[in-house]
């Protein structure tokens, strides 16, 4: 167990089994489940935001406070 200030944080535990490592493989072939890729590539474009951006709202509420 990982503790940070005596609070448990994180459990280590050893890499799975070779009996969990088959049922993983079982899972693919059937297509119960895929194996990523790597990094999600998430969306083609960034959506488009109409009004001003969230840098020039915090400014203008800086401003403001001031």
């Amino acid at each position: 167990m990982v503790t940070e200030r005596g609070k448990p944080v994180a459990i280590m535990l050893p890499p799975a089994t070779a009996r969990e490592d088959r049922r993983i493989q079982t899972m693919l072939r059937k297509g119960e489940a895929r194996w990523g890729d790597g990094k999600p590539k998430g969306a083609r474009r960034p959506a488009r935001i109409k009004g001003s951006s969230v840098a020039q709202a915090v400014l203008e509420a800086r401003g403001s406070r001031t």
